[in-house]
């Protein structure tokens, strides 16, 4: 690294991979030495998605009345290009209360229910989806139709999907996104080990994953809890918390790569580090060996997901654009947010979280398609994030800030002529080098003409 005095403050020089060759250096403005540690994220193979896992119950009627088309429309005006149907409203000590929306997403037969309340009934999620957005499905429902603890029956499994698949989406075959599988598998899988319980064979995984491609061509998704944020229970004693660290690490390596899209949850406000979520995007990626990465995003306050029992505000729109912006810049091929359905619209703190929410979904989606363009690799740091995609006309640049002081960037970029600010503070382009400052834990979306 070199250090190259700037306009009074101190500059660290980089360097960046790009097209043929093009963009030739970065300089990054810091408050001394940087010796980051360098983790290069993976290009995006596909169209970035942005949805959200729940959204708040009362935009959906009641069980036995359901409207799915105006909350499914209101998430697709935002940018979402799909829905995970999960309707948690609280949970209070590992006691999890739904909505029983749920039922609708389902089949009547596995469900043991009659048309009204399923898929089957008046108002078919699947036909209100058609045109809006995609369903993410929550597979473990049916995974856990079988023992957790012992080998998945894999022809138990076929005749499962297959009834679902029937009696649900015959009419509607490309609404599906993805197949979610395990929820957290392997910090649960940690912590029975631990505890000498009886504990998820992670075999079963794969198997699912499999089956599933098998039966319905689809996509595998499995999304994984932050076991080492969570191992710091004052309770434990040394050796427990080494033994959680170890048998997560061991589950983790194994399962991430047999799924089509991996990924952590990571719910850092009030009490963790911001950059939580972009950090575990990268260790997803390398956990995954290339496959795509899911982050998923707090869209909750803990206050109203335990009902009291935890305190926690609710996030800031500023918190939550560093969070999902910090992810993508991180290599996160998708985004989604969880735990709004605890949300109470008529409380106006809370309909402001689901505003701010919309307004973040519709800043993401403007990158939806930029990143099916060629990927300018950016090397990362503790410091700061940056990614690019473009062409030899131009390039799309995310500048992300991870520090908690204000941060001076300088880029040089071969051939650049001029920039538009998409988001954030202004940058300007002169003698072919991006200058911009940003503010703490910010971010800010640039576009570069090139001769």
């Amino acid at each position: 690294y070199e250090m190259v005095p700037v306009t009074g403050v101190q500059t660290c020089a980089l360097p960046i991979c790009g097209m043929r060759g093009v963009y030739l250096l970065a300089l990054v403005g810091c408050r001394g030495p940087m010796m980051p540690d360098l983790i290069v994220p993976s290009p995006a193979s596909a169209p970035l998605s942005v949805g959200f896992a729940g959204a708040p119950a009362s935009l959906f009627g009641t069980v036995e009345d359901p409207n799915f088309a105006r909350p499914f429309q209101q998430m697709a005006d935002a940018g979402a290009d799909q829905f995970f149907p999960l309707f948690l409203m609280s949970e209070v000590d590992g006691e999890a209360q739904t909505t029983g929306h749920l039922s609708h997403f389902l089949s009547p037969t596995l469900l043991g229910s009659d048309d009204a309340t399923t898929c089957r009934g008046a108002d078919d999620p699947y036909a209100a989806a058609e045109g809006r957005l995609r369903i993410l499905f929550p597979g473990f429902v049916l995974l856990q139709l079988q023992p957790i603890d012992v080998p998945l029956d894999r022809a138990l499994l076929t005749a499962h999907l297959i009834t679902q698949r029937d009696e649900c989406w015959a009419d509607h075959a490309e609404i599906i996104s993805g197949f979610d599988t395990y929820d957290e598998p392997v910090l649960n899988f940690a912590v029975a080990r631990t505890l000498e319980r009886p504990a998820l064979d992670l075999d079963n995984i794969s198997v699912a994953a499999d089956v599933v491609r098998e039966v319905l061509d689809l996509p595998t998704v499995l999304i994984e809890g932050p076991g080492p944020l969570v191992f710091t229970d004052p309770g434990l004693t040394s050796a427990q918390r080494a033994t959680l660290e170890a048998n997560f690490d061991e589950g983790v390596s194994k399962v991430a790569g047999v799924v089509d899209t991996f990924g952590f949850d990571v719910y850092p406000v009030p009490d963790l580090q911001l950059t939580e979520p972009g950090a575990y995007v990268q260790w997803a990626g390398e956990l995954s060996g290339g496959g795509r990465t899911v982050s998923v995003l707090q869209g909750f306050g803990f206050e109203q997901t335990t009902l009291g029992a935890v305190p926690g505000r609710l996030p800031t729109q500023g918190e939550l654009r560093f969070m999902a912006f910090d992810s993508v810049a991180a290599g996160a091929d998708e985004v989604l947010w969880y735990g709004q359905s605890a949300l109470d619209l008529d409380v106006p703190s809370e309909a402001q979280l689901w505003s701010d929410l919309l307004t973040v979904t519709a800043d993401l989606a403007e990158l939806h398609d930029v990143v099916t363009l060629p990927v300018v690799v950016f090397e990362q740091s503790d410091e700061y994030a940056l990614r690019g995609h473009g062409d030899d006309s131009g390039m799309t640049l995310i500048v992300v800030n991870r520090m908690d002081t204000d941060q001076l960037f300088n880029i040089p970029l071969d051939g650049a002529v001029s920039t538009t600010t998409l988001l954030g503070r202004n940058g300007v382009v002169a003698d072919e080098v991006l200058t911009t400052t940003l503010a703490p834990l910010s971010t800010a979306v640039f576009e570069i003409d090139r001769e």
